[in-house]
């Protein structure tokens, strides 16, 4: 699943249904071990946790709308 699918489906979920992704979310981290297991740490970094925090970055107005009104 591409980062900015990922971040967009965390910021469309409302805080009552965060017990329910539980599954999702071993899902994503199998995927995660998956997706970098020939990987070394600088490249994991550059190329798998710095994709999500960009994502993250620029859904921040919108995840900080969703739930400061929930």
């Amino acid at each position: 699943m591409r980062s900015s699918s990922w971040g967009r489906i965390a910021a469309s979920i409302s805080v009552v249904k965060i017990n329910s992704m539980t599954p999702l979310y071993y899902g994503r981290t199998a995927g995660l071990v998956v997706e970098s297991q020939d990987m070394d740490s600088d490249t994991f970094e550059r190329e798998v946790i710095q994709a999500r925090a960009r994502t993250f970055e620029e859904l921040k107005s919108h995840l900080t709308e969703r739930w400061g009104s929930s």
